[in-house]
């Protein structure tokens, strides 16, 4: 027999059962968060792939990016 308050036998398991089934939900949510940014950094890394060999550039060591002048001066006035 438990000395608890009258009442609070009903009411502790059912408090105990909504806690456990909250943190059961955020796991649950963490998870498919974690899965469904992955499935779109893999989709997003593929777009990029097609789309540098669609310019040419992908695996073509002739293809150099050649800065303007301008963005050339804006990095030497970092240093």
């Amino acid at each position: 027999m438990c000395f608890i308050t009258p009442g609070l036998n009903e009411i502790l398991p059912t408090t105990i059962q909504i806690f456990h089934a909250f943190l059961l939900m955020k796991q649950i949510q963490a998870i498919y968060r974690e899965e469904t940014t992955h499935k779109y950094m893999i989709s997003d890394m593929e777009l990029k792939r097609k789309a540098m060999e669609k310019v040419g550039s992908a695996g073509n060591s002739s293809y150099k990016y050649k800065p303007s002048a301008d963005i050339m001066n804006f990095l030497n006035s970092l240093c």
